[in-house]
C-alpha cells in the first residue's frame, strides 16, 4: 500500500511539473521540479537528463539575474572531471588490481572505474555535485574512499598460490577451495600477484602505500593453530618473512586471524 501512495505521489508530481512546463516553456522552473521528482525516484538518467534542460534555459533566460543562477550548478561533464580527479588519487594509492568481494573477479583500476560508473553511488555523487558544487570535495571524497577502500591480506606464501593467469576472468568463489584460492576464498582483501615485470616491480614500490591507505589490513597465519596459547604469534613464520615490517608499520588497522 505505501509503495502504491508513494508511485502514485510521484506521478502527481510529475504531472504538475509537466503542467509547469507546458504553461512556460523557456522557464527553468518545470525542468527543476521534474529534476527533483527523479531523482527522488532514483530514475538518475531521466534526472539527469531533466537537470541538462534545466541548465540550457537558465543560460539562455532573457533575465539576466536567472542567468546568473547558472552558476550555482556545474554540467554533468564538468562533475564526471572533478569526481574522475578523485578517483584517479584513491587508486593511485591502492593495489593494481583488486579482488571485488561481490563478484568474486579480479579487477583492475580501469574495471573499478567502470563498475562504480553504473553503481547508484556514482549516480548520486554526480547528481550531488551538480547542484552542490560549493560543498563537493568533502562529500566526494567521502564516497570514493568508502567505495574504493580495499582491505590487504597478509599471508606466507607456502604450497600452490593462485598466480594472476589463473583466476584471471574467473569468480574466485567458483575455484576449486584448495591452496592458497582458499585464503582468497575466505578473506576480504587484496593478493600480490606475480605478472609481468613492470606491474611487479611496481607493486613492490608501492606496497608500503598500498597497506598505509587500506581501510583494514588482514594477518592470517597458517602456522597458529586454533586454541593456540600466549606467544603463538610470536613464534609463527609470518614473522620471518622479508614483508613483515612494512607490513605491521605502514596499516592503520590490523586485524590478525589463526589457522581456523
Amino acid at each position: 500500500m505505501q509503495i502504491a501512495t508513494n508511485t502514485t505521489a510521484r506521478d502527481a508530481a510529475l504531472f504538475n511539473a509537466q503542467k509547469v512546463i507546458d504553461l512556460n516553456p523557456l522557464s527553468y522552473r518545470g525542468y527543476q521540479l521534474k529534476h527533483e521528482v527523479l531523482y527522488g525516484a532514483r530514475r538518475y538518467d531521466e534526472a539527469t537528463a531533466a537537470f541538462e534542460i534545466m541548465l540550457s534555459k537558465l543560460e539562455n533566460a532573457p533575465n539576466m539575474h536567472v542567468r546568473k543562477l547558472r552558476q550555482r550548478y556545474l554540467s554533468p561533464s564538468e562533475a564526471e572531471r572533478i569526481i574522475g580527479m578523485e578517483i584517479r588519487v584513491r587508486l593511485d594509492n591502492a593495489p593494481l588490481r583488486v579482488l571485488d568481494t561481490t563478484t568474486g573477479l579480479l579487477c583492475d583500476r580501469e574495471a573499478q572505474i567502470r563498475t562504480f560508473k553504473t553503481s547508484s553511488e556514482y549516480n548520486e555523487l554526480l547528481l550531488f555535485t551538480m547542484k552542490h558544487p560549493d560543498i563537493r570535495m568533502k562529500y566526494i571524497e567521502e564516497v570514493a574512499g568508502m567505495y574504493f577502500g580495499c582491505v590487504m591480506l597478509s599471508h606466507r606464501w607456502e604450497g600452490k598460490e593462485p598466480l594472476l593467469h589463473e583466476i584471471q576472468d574467473k569468480v574466485v568463489y567458483d575455484l576449486d577451495a584448495v591452496g592458497g584460492i582458499v585464503k582468497l576464498q575466505v578473506s576480504l582483501g587484496v593478493e600480490r600477484y606475480k605478472t609481468n615485470n613492470a606491474e611487479l616491480q611496481q607493486s613492490l614500490n608501492s606496497t608500503f602505500v598500498w597497506y598505509r591507505h587500506s581501510a583494514l589490513t588482514i594477518v592470517y597465519l597458517s602456522d597458529v593453530p586454533p586454541q593456540s596459547k600466549a606467544g603463538a604469534l610470536a613464534k609463527s613464520a609470518w614473522n620471518t618473512r622479508g614483508w613483515t615490517i612494512g607490513e605491521c608499520l605502514a596499516p592503520k588497522l590490523i586485524l590478525f586471524y589463526r589457522q581456523d
